[in-house]
């Protein structure tokens, strides 16, 4: 079994030519995606390109063609399960969890901007609330840059500050109980997110794998 994740516009680069025709050489069937976690009804834009492939004689219903997914297609079991489970059902916007939901709370000064950082950040950053239904992708840049890094968030007490490494994971859907090493610094948990991937649809893809060779 193979899956393949990548930034969106791989697709269109040499390498993925290359990958496809090694693959076709190797006997494997695959089935491409272009899929971000909004689609899943967690609140964070992160579109990447994923290939699931599988080496066999049998087709297992995968083929070359890039599927454009502009849509929902997964539906989660419950809000406060956090990515845990889905169901093969089409979501709305309206079925969107909340950014509240990832937050380990809302007010947290340690993250706070200052005010020189406040007003480099108003002009080129993204500001949302705690209820609001998306989020910006989080690159390994956060914190240190802010014009396109991710999105900063508004307070209860009108106050602006970062998301917070564990949060990114919430919404990354990491496991709730998982936590970064004592040695690593924020900043390096910053470039480490931002260089991750979202293990909920990464988890959809595999099991979508697995059925699809079982049948």
């Amino acid at each position: 079994y193979i899956l393949l994740e990548n930034v969106s516009g791989f697709e269109y680069s040499q390498a993925h030519q290359l990958l496809l025709n090694t693959l076709e050489t190797y006997n494997y069937y695959y089935q491409q995606y272009l899929l971000s976690p909004i689609q899943f009804g967690i609140p964070n834009s992160r579109l990447r390109y994923y290939l699931i492939a599988k080496q066999e004689e049998k087709s297992i219903d995968i083929h070359s063609s890039l599927i454009q997914t502009q849509n929902s297609f997964y539906e989660n079991d419950q809000i406060t399960n956090k990515c845990s489970h889905s169901s093969e059902i089409l979501i709305d916007s309206n079925q969107l969890m909340l950014i509240n939901d990832f937050l380990i709370s809302n007010e947290n000064s340690n993250f706070e901007l200052d005010e020189k950082q406040l007003k480099r950040a108003l002009h080129v950053c993204d500001i949302i609330t705690c209820h609001a239904k998306r989020s910006f992708c989080f690159t390994k840049s956060y914190g240190k840059y802010f014009e396109g890094t991710g999105s900063l968030i508004r307070t209860l007490s009108n106050r602006i500050r970062y998301f917070t490494p564990q949060e990114i994971a919430n919404l990354h859907c990491f496991p709730l109980n998982y936590h970064f090493p004592e040695q690593i610094t924020i900043r390096q948990a910053y470039s480490l997110l931002g260089n991750s991937l979202n293990v909920f649809v990464v988890g959809v893809l595999l099991e979508n794998l697995f059925e699809r060779s079982s049948t």
